[in-house]
């Protein structure tokens, strides 16, 4: 968590005056997002051909690749993963992921087009891992509360 203190100085000038310095110094532990964890995300990324792996797993991998005082949380992943850190490494993380996402969807697509039996299973991997391919429909339903009329005529035509 960052946080910060102020630091007064307060110094004589040349003629007597008393001049007070503020200084605001920022706090904090540095990011853990460095170039070694970018080194081995990307050894985990690019050694697969396709990510079926979770998040979590693929974190899991990455943590394996690093010293333990250079492993990083969950929390720190997916804050990384989502793309709000304003960083020169965060935007290298997020693009990296981004692309790790896109060579996973082509290999499904290529694995798709390419079977004669059995190509329900990348179609299924398909749909659950982007949003895009999910077929799923939705249905809406307005209700509404004004009172229901029904007017009955009695008479002879």
């Amino acid at each position: 968590m960052t946080g910060f203190f102020i630091v007064f100085n307060i110094v004589k000038s040349a003629q007597n005056e008393y001049i007070c310095r503020l200084n605001l110094k920022i706090m904090g532990r540095p990011t853990k997002l460095t170039d070694r964890f970018l080194r081995a995300f990307r050894e985990v990324v690019d050694d697969l051909t396709v990510i079926a792996l979770t998040d979590e797993e693929i974190l899991a991998e990455i943590n394996d690749k690093l010293d333990p005082a250079d492993r990083i949380a969950r929390d720190s992943f997916f804050r990384f993963k989502s793309g709000e850190l304003e960083t020169d490494e965060a935007r290298d993380f997020f693009d990296l992921y981004k692309k790790a996402l896109a060579k996973e969807k082509r290999n499904l697509l290529k694995r798709l087009q390419a079977e004669e039996k059995g190509w329900q299973r990348f179609a299924w991997i398909l749909e659950r891992k982007f949003n895009e391919f999910n077929l799923k429909q939705s249905t809406e339903v307005k209700l509404t509360t004004d009172p229901i009329v029904i007017k009955i005529n009695l008479g002879a035509d």
